[in-house]
């Protein structure tokens, strides 16, 4: 099950009947007006298996919980499951968790991990009814919070938008993905532009694609805002080849930017004894975190990554492949001195993975584009280390990859109807 597409889902995970029974009452009382679908579970084993299936809109979750049906009661088990959770990929986390303890040492104690945003922890009486008050309003601003995320979300033209830096070999990869490609033309518009449909949820979406007309941060980001202008997509991704760090990404590794900034961004200017001085001024941008749970989840699944690596039929680099997340800078040059890159590592960010030319450009037309804007990522592929050795021995390769991994993650692991931003 995942949530319903124009309603709302909730997980009730409680082994007190009782409890559970008025949980429920309200609910449905809160919740008559909307296509509300509740899940009942009484122990944390259950719940585990629940999350790992299905996306909730909210769980409710009593803190005092048993392993296994009939078993003996973990009186945090609640909030190990929680922490369970944050740690591992393999769960998907709900939209909102409410968490119900009558028992007061707890109610302290769990203030550290419930003290995040769409989470609350509150207390439970059985001889009074305190609690329901903060409970229904709680439930009731969710529910309104998700009707009104649906309304906006009507306002998306299509699900998908494509940006590739070159027609070659970047752009010709994206339409070797068998999604029905045909000509898009807009009147006017010298750009070129391809519209597809591919199958997810067993629902038929639409996608765009388009190179820019040359490469760099300013050519990708206006060719980026007039996809969204005009398409309106969900999510905007770009994808083809980049240059890792020698220290942390193989050839052929898959690079997920996750902050991109201009590396370039700064001031130039003269010291104290005269000497010409770069002032580093880099402003970054996160990657949004309804599309890095998905990124997480195909990042963990290895035999998909297999069949996208062995998808490709010319030669490849050695090794399994890996998809990395992580910072990738974006340059307004081509790089090949071996050095540059380096700096960037010791002096930007020390976690740096790689260095391409595009990224920040779209991930700036998306932050700027008006509501409601589309979430935006960027997958690209190492076919070098920036020293200028084998420079197009796997570009082909690359940008094959990096399309494919892309559409295995629109296909598979995204879920469109909760990515609204």
């Amino acid at each position: 099950m995942s949530a319903p597409l124009n309603g709302f889902s909730v997980l009730v995970v409680e082994d007190d009947a009782s409890k559970r029974d008025r949980i429920v009452a309200i609910l449905s009382a809160v919740c008559a007006e909307t296509d509300t679908s509740i899940e009942c579970v009484g122990s944390l084993s259950a719940a585990r298996r629940c999350l790992v299936r299905n996306v909730y809109n909210l769980m409710v979750l009593d803190i005092a919980l048993p392993q296994v049906e009939g078993g003996e009661v973990v009186r945090d088990g609640g909030m190990q499951l929680l922490r369970e959770m944050n740690e591992r990929d393999l769960y998907r986390m709900p939209g909102a968790v409410v968490g119900l303890t009558a028992y007061e040492d707890i109610l302290e104690l769990g203030r550290g991990i419930f003290d995040a945003q769409l989470r609350h922890l509150l207390k439970y009486d059985q001889v009074s009814d305190s609690w329901l008050e903060p409970f229904e309003r709680g439930v009731r601003d969710l529910v309104d919070a998700q009707t009104a995320r649906r309304m906006e979300s009507a306002a998306y033209g299509c699900e998908l938008a494509i940006v590739c830096a070159l027609a070659k070999p970047e752009l010709d990869a994206v339409l070797e993905v068998e999604w029905d490609w045909r000509l898009r033309i807009i009147h006017g518009e010298a750009t070129t532009f391809h519209q597809g449909a591919f199958t997810a949820g067993q629902v038929t979406r639409t996608a765009y694609a388009a190179a820019a007309p040359r490469m760099g941060m300013p050519a990708a980001a206006v060719t980026a805002s007039k996809m969204i202008h005009y398409f309106r997509p969900r999510l905007l991704v770009m994808t083809g080849i980049a240059a890792g760090w020698k220290d942390a990404a193989a050839l052929g590794d898959l690079l997920v930017a996750d902050p991109s900034w201009d590396c370039g961004s700064g001031k130039w200017l003269h010291d104290a004894d005269g000497q010409l001085r770069f002032l580093q001024e880099p402003h970054q941008l996160d990657l949004d975190p309804f599309v890095r749970e998905p990124i997480r989840r195909l990042q963990s699944d290895y035999r998909a990554l297999g069949d996208i690596r062995h998808s490709y039929k010319g030669e490849r680099p050695d090794g399994e492949l890996r998809l990395l997340i992580g910072p990738v800078a974006s340059n307004a040059s081509v790089i090949a001195d071996g050095v540059t890159l380096e700096r960037i590592v010791e002096d930007q960010n020390r976690k740096t993975l790689g260095l391409e030319m595009e990224t920040y450009g779209v991930f700036v037309a998306a932050a700027e584009s008006p509501r409601p804007r589309p979430a935006v990522m960027s997958i690209k592929t190492v076919v070098d280390y920036a020293d200028g050795l084998k420079k197009a021995r796997f570009q082909a390769y690359g940008a094959a990859v990096s399309a494919r991994a892309m559409q295995a993650l629109v296909e598979r692991f995204v879920d469109w109807e909760g990515l609204v931003t």
